[in-house]
């Protein structure tokens, strides 16, 4: 596997790092990597199995990999999607190399910019923040909205994406709440203008 080390920053007051933030880091530094073109790559996931609160490391599978084959280190996060039909595994893990910078973050900035009707919740507007960053806070907001928790919060537990790179604005893109399951893991469906983008998991996790 080829190894590169990824510098992400806190955002806000957050002791881990962001899922949005593993996201674009992730997306960005496999379309540097790859030797094939990385934009107009379909069925993406980005699948989140635990908190990260070091910085991290992109493990990319090479040709002779089993593509399938997880690292033995302590696994953050798994990364998929096909490009031009070859399927592209990655993997993230956690290094014992900080976090030593944070970025401000403000989620009002996209509350404001949001409407909630019944389970969907739609941005208007132009936003300052990535289109990853835009769709993260506005299913958490969709979540403090209709599953509100005593206990615990809801993150992003995983990504499915018709195709990548997400449409560059985010006016008239929209979170619809489809499922949840005892309030432990939801599913949403992220649409644009009646297009489909894919879909958004949230899980519970304790406070």
């Amino acid at each position: 596997m080829k190894v590169f080390p990824l510098t992400m920053s806190f955002k806000g007051t957050r002791d881990y790092l962001q899922g949005a933030d593993i996201f674009n880091a992730m997306t960005q530094a496999l379309a540097a990597a790859l030797p094939i073109d990385a934009q107009g790559a379909t069925a993406v996931f980005l699948a989140i199995h635990a908190l990260a609160h070091r910085q991290c490391d992109l493990q990319l599978s090479e040709n002779g990999d089993d593509p399938h084959a997880r690292p033995e280190e302590a696994l953050v996060a798994q990364f998929g999607m096909l490009c031009r039909g070859q399927e592209v595994r990655a993997w993230l893990t956690e290094s014992e190399r900080p976090v030593s910078s944070r970025l401000p973050y403000r989620e009002e900035t996209i509350a404001a910019a949001t409407a909630l009707r019944d389970k969907i919740i739609v941005h208007v507007g132009d936003s300052p923040y990535t289109p990853a960053e835009v769709l993260v806070a506005m299913t958490k907001l969709l979540h403090s909205a209709l599953l509100p928790l005593p206990a615990g919060r809801w993150i992003l537990s995983k990504l499915e994406l018709a195709a990548l790179p997400l449409p560059p604005a985010v006016d008239g893109v929209q979170v619809e709440l489809l499922h949840n399951l005892n309030n432990r893991l939801t599913k949403s469906a992220i649409t644009m203008k009646g297009a489909a983008l894919g879909y958004i998991f949230f899980s519970r996790v304790p406070a």
